[in-house]
């Protein structure tokens, strides 16, 4: 097995929209792959099935076919075989090997995940470097604030003024305060997500260690009515950075099942195709957030491409009169692009399932795949 992980490590570079990611990423999506050693006539999926994988091909042929005739062929040493192939769920065709062939199989939700946390990374590094806002506070001290209102200071944020008020009072029951000494981690990079936190007394400071390299970089301080821990939250990823505080102080904690129920359902606003199409005929706009590579190849009529790791640099050119329905492969990257977007004030949605659970927008590369010319007739006899 050792030879076909070698394998994988050198076609992965290569892989859409895995080749945008760095080896860290790519490290960890190997540790999450499936790769398959199989024979010919294999079945890897069937027409009208659904499933949770994105399947590549490293090595060999595949044959795709609707309705048990062949519709086309992907050959590993092709440009196609660089996309997971047929991605729409039901799945449009049946794939089978023509011969030999090794396959790299990765959970949809894992794979999105992953892209979700270098997101973050290149978030953070690019505000450390720039000294732009990350998480909306300035990398820089705060000057006199230990005496603000944190609720007063809390609520008047865009993510807490969607909450409906009976919720409201739910949080503040909900919340537990937690004494912190000067030093301590509050969440460690790294480590998974169980809590939001909301600062009410003291000062903290955003950490976030590189991939390569010993010094943590710093990236922001917080104070009191400052919330942080959502990411990891809504992306059900690990914590990409260290929160520590700076002084002795307090800090509110909310459970995972809370925050869902109280401030992540209600915020989060998926749609369905024909709700997204309505926004949209009214002056809304489709935002395609994935990697450029991804929305060249196929995109929904009319939609810009946003990326997911730069969209906290681009929403300032939004209208923030414009309501934006946003879409990916699977809606894991879109429903935390529409989180982040709510937070900052925007009216966004996401489109649930993403694009593979939605044949009628389908992606043009598993719609309009040239079919095999049949053979020409052998010619007559005399």
């Amino acid at each position: 097995m050792t030879a076909i992980r070698n394998i994988l490590a050198a076609k992965i570079h290569q892989l859409i929209p895995i080749n945008e990611l760095p080896q860290h990423i790519h490290n960890e999506i190997i540790k999450k792959a499936d790769v398959q050693q199989l024979k010919k006539g294999s079945i890897l999926f069937k027409q009208g099935d659904r499933d949770k994988f994105s399947y590549y091909l490293l090595q060999g042929d595949i044959e795709l076919l609707a309705n048990k005739q062949l519709h086309s062929e992907i050959s590993a040493n092709s440009d196609r075989a660089r996309y997971a192939m047929a991605q729409l769920q039901p799945r449009q065709f049946t794939a089978r090997t023509k011969d030999k062939a090794v396959v790299f199989r990765i959970p949809r939700d894992a794979l999105d995940k992953l892209m979700v946390l270098h997101e973050r990374e290149a978030a953070d590094g690019q505000a450390g470097k720039q000294g732009q806002m990350v998480s909306g506070v300035e990398v820089s001290e705060i000057d006199a604030e230990d005496d603000v209102d944190w609720m007063t200071k809390m609520l008047q944020s865009d993510l807490f003024t969607r909450m409906p008020a009976a919720n409201m009072h739910q949080l503040f029951v909900l919340l537990e305060p937690v004494t912190y000494p000067a030093g301590k981690n509050v969440i460690t990079q790294g480590d998974p997500g169980e809590h939001y936190y909301v600062i009410q007394e003291g000062k903290c400071e955003v950490l976030r260690k590189p991939p390569t390299g010993d010094k943590e970089l710093k990236l922001a301080v917080l104070g009191p009515g400052d919330g942080f821990g959502e990411e990891a939250l809504t992306a059900e990823t690990v914590r990409n950075a260290t929160v520590r505080m700076l002084s002795q102080g307090i800090v509110a904690q909310l459970s995972k099942e809370s925050f869902d129920k109280l401030i992540k359902a209600p915020t989060l606003q998926s749609v369905t195709t024909e709700q997204a199409q309505e926004i949209v005929g009214v002056g809304g706009k489709w935002v395609d957030i994935r990697f450029p590579k991804e929305y060249k190849q196929s995109t929904i009529d009319g939609a810009v491409n946003i990326p997911l790791n730069i969209l906290r640099m681009e929403m300032n050119k939004l209208d923030r009169n414009t309501r934006y329905v946003l879409f990916c492969g699977t809606g894991g990257r879109s429903s935390t692009a529409a989180f982040l977007m709510t937070e900052k004030g925007f009216d966004a949605y996401f489109l649930k399932g993403g694009l593979v659970e939605h044949p009628e927008l389908a992606p043009a590369a598993d719609k309009t795949i040239t079919p095999k010319a049949p053979a020409a007739p052998a010619a007559a006899k005399k």
